[in-house]
């Protein structure tokens, strides 16, 4: 009986420990970005896509190194979605996640005499 309940401590012990390390990335490409409204990016077509708490989102190039210049419209980019576990909560584990909104540019453009210029790299 030792030996079991030492077997069951065990195994149950690297299961818990492993959803406070569970992490999912999805990363959705978004197309051209040309500008944004509250908590919404506008795309070329005007639609819109919302991007919860938009103002705090991260802002990163190809490389996934902080973009440190002004953020000037319009911009091809992709929406990086971080959903990290916060151990276990409930039973359907919705509510110990959180989200992490990251939003990855690729390149930046310039419109000129009405044609789209990717701008060269700084």
């Amino acid at each position: 009986m030792k030996l079991l309940a030492l077997f069951l401590v065990l195994i149950t012990f690297p299961l818990l420990a492993q959803d406070d390390f569970d992490q999912n990335v999805q990363e959705i490409s978004l197309g051209m970005v040309v500008g944004a409204q509250g908590d919404s990016l506008l795309l070329v077509d005007g639609v819109k896509v919302y991007v919860p708490n938009l103002s705090f989102a991260r802002y990163i190039d190809n490389d996934d190194n902080m973009v440190s210049t002004a953020i000037s419209y319009p911009f091809t980019a992709s929406l990086v979605i971080t959903e990290a576990g916060g151990g276990i909560v409930s039973e359907d584990r919705s509510a110990g996640r959180t989200v992490t909104n990251t939003i990855k540019i690729h390149d930046f453009y310039d419109i000129v005499d009405g044609r789209l210029i990717k701008r060269n790299h700084e």
